[in-house]
């Protein structure tokens, strides 16, 4: 129970809330930072007709098309999610504009989104939930739905504030889903303030506001949209602003980016191959760069490293935490899973792409549980097609510090735990020991296992005789001349 006081001081305080007038000056947008300070008075600040409008009436007014969907999670909320579709040239809005097909979601509880397969905003238990059902539920469903929709493998989120909050409960609860689907997450705004200008913050600090809200059966609690405008300080009124610049500022340097691409590629018009020609074209700094090797079908993404012995190197393979799941089933291995700031399998399709149309070279960096580093260079590498199981069809001139512990393995197809193409007499190399390579029978080498593996050595990151290697990286570039060791 709550003091009988309590009741008293707050209940002015929902009236005022619930009946503040809601005749204002509609006036919501100015030119300039200093015009919030007089928001209602300022001859530089106009009425914006999207405060007040539904979604979609605000895009078809921008952009002439708009879409609505609901998607359904697994604990029942039906969640309603608006989409700026691309299959129409035409529009204004910053990242649509840009090339972007936009999804804008809304969170359970929130206007667009009050529905549940069993419950009512009535019942108590549809507002029993925190960031983590949001995270975990909402961006999974989703995600999803916008895959299945849009038939797109990966997508690029943008979280503001709580959004930027449930990504990050995604990612941790979610992380080989999040791995296979989010190309890369960008958060706005922070999620907790250590301190904050509010006029109305004493009041969550002087009464048990959670008790007094249950008692009077109020489940929902927003202010009024007027109300919080004609309350707010001159500092907050620029958070708006602020945030209206960053928005643009990505826009911006989306613009360059576009730019920096077309700059880079202006000699020859098209994309690098691979990342021996992004360095011939002067990029010498190791980073994530577009590339298009000459027999794909679409460009991709890939960790090009600039540094390590003569550079120009594209790394298919890399791992240094054990923060990723390696034990996936064919389609993964196929299609590359992870993230390459992090650690990733760049694929088994690009990696044909790259090496079985041209003679490469291998080169595999290795660190063990005593810290030290080693390699293994193989001047000759390449891998087949799906069709022939990305046979490990060309691998020769071995030299390093490693030892040859790869070369057991040419000539095999890949297996993973789900399709067996190993030639094992008995059960699948990649379910008996908990990865997926080129097995034999099954192998001398395996840089797929399960990371610190301390129970059966022969399952954890195996080159020869090193069981428990701390990091592993595999590199490939167009055969040059020179030797590996430099």
């Amino acid at each position: 129970m709550f003091p009988t006081k309590a009741v008293l001081y707050v209940l002015p305080v929902f009236l005022l809330c619930t009946y503040f007038p809601l005749d204002y000056q509609l006036n919501n947008a100015c030119k300039t930072f200093e015009s919030y300070y007089n928001l209602y008075f300022s001859s530089n600040c106009f009425y914006n007709p999207d405060n007040n409008d539904h979604p979609l009436q605000i895009m078809k007014r921008h952009v002439g098309i708009g879409e609505s969907h609901q998607v359904t999670t697994e604990d029942g909320y039906i969640l309603t999610v608006f989409r700026l579709p691309r299959d129409k040239p035409k529009g204004l809005f910053f990242f649509w504009k840009a090339g972007y097909d936009v999804w804008l979601t809304n969170s359970r509880g929130t206007t667009y989104s009050q529905k549940h397969v069993n419950l009512t905003v009535e019942s108590k238990e549809f507002w029993d939930y925190t960031f983590q059902e949001i995270g975990y539920y909402e961006l999974n469903a989703t995600i999803q739905y916008i895959k299945d929709t849009t038939k797109k493998e990966k997508i690029i989120y943008v979280g503001l504030s709580m959004g930027g909050c449930a990504a990050l409960v995604y990612a941790a609860l979610s992380s080989t889903e999040c791995a296979n689907s989010v190309e890369v997450i960008v958060n706005l705004a922070p999620y907790i303030f250590t301190e904050t200008t509010s006029p109305i913050k004493p009041l969550f600090f002087a009464f048990p506001l959670k008790a007094i809200l249950r008692t009077l059966k109020v489940l929902e609690f927003v202010f009024l949209q007027n109300f919080v405008s004609s309350t707010v300080t001159p500092d907050t009124k620029h958070e708006k602003v602020d945030l209206e610049f960053t928005i643009r500022e990505i826009y911006r340097r989306l613009e360059n980016l576009d730019r920096h691409y077309a700059e880079n590629n202006r000699k020859t018009d098209t994309i690098p191959e691979n990342c021996l020609e992004v360095k011939k074209r002067g990029n010498n700094v190791t980073g994530i760069f577009l590339i298009k090797p000459e027999y794909a079908s679409a460009p991709f993404l890939a960790l090009c490293d600039m540094i390590t012995r003569g550079g120009g190197w594209t790394v298919i393979l890399n791992r240094f935490d054990g923060c990723l799941d390696f034990y996936l089933g064919w389609q993964n291995y196929k299609n590359g899973f992870g993230n390459l700031a992090g650690e990733f399998w760049l694929g088994l399709e690009k990696i044909h792409q790259l090496s079985g149309f041209q003679v490469n070279e291998l080169l595999v960096e290795l660190v063990d549980s005593g810290k030290t580093e080693i390699y293994a260079g193989y001047k000759h590498f390449s891998v087949s097609n799906e069709v022939e199981g990305y046979n490990l069809q060309s691998l020769a001139g071995f030299s390093g510090t490693a030892g040859d512990f790869l070369s057991h393995q040419a000539g095999m197809k890949f297996t993973t735990k789900d399709k067996d193409n190993d030639i094992a007499p008995k059960g699948n190399c990649a379910i008996t020991y908990t990865g997926a390579w080129w097995y034999n029978k099954c192998h001398q080498s395996q840089l797929t296992g399960v990371y610190t593996e301390k129970k059966n050595k022969y399952k954890g990151l195996r080159w020869g005789e090193r069981f428990f290697l701390k990091k592993a990286r595999m590199l490939i570039r167009p055969q040059m001349d020179s030797d590996l060791v430099l």
